[in-house]
């Protein structure tokens, strides 16, 4: 019908009408994004994080597990390839303290298991 009257394509006025809808809903997530960032209340005081990152370096606390099993990694999950990357970085966060610089520390977590990160399912954390 558009063809006829205006002599514009079909494709163009469904091109059109996308277009239009388009911006509309991009308007439209717009404004609701602004409103939920409206409702955010930032804190406006961080001296007490600048407290701590100015101030003493962490004595780690390294809660090393004995073995997979014993930091909660389900035995049948194990296998000899994750054993054998578990002993060999048994001394890594030790190390690592040794070459960072104050006031930061890396400390071993008790806990084996390490899903929802890039790596293996079961490890040192």
């Amino acid at each position: 019908m558009a063809e006829e009257v205006y002599a514009i394509p079909d494709y163009a006025m469904w091109l059109g009408t996308l277009a239009i809808a388009g911006i509309a809903t991009s308007y439209n997530i717009d404004n609701r994004l602004q409103a939920l960032e409206a409702r955010v209340v930032l804190p406006k005081d961080h001296s007490d994080l600048i407290a701590l990152l100015k101030g003493e370096r962490h004595k780690p606390e390294h809660k090393q597990p004995e073995s997979l099993a014993a930091g909660g990694a389900l035995v049948s999950w194990i296998r000899p390839a994750h054993e054998i990357l578990f002993e060999d970085f048994r001394w890594f966060a030790a190390v690592m303290n040794q070459n960072i610089s104050d006031p930061w520390a890396v400390e071993e977590l008790h806990d084996t298991d390490i899903h929802g990160y890039s790596g293996p399912e079961i490890g040192r954390k």
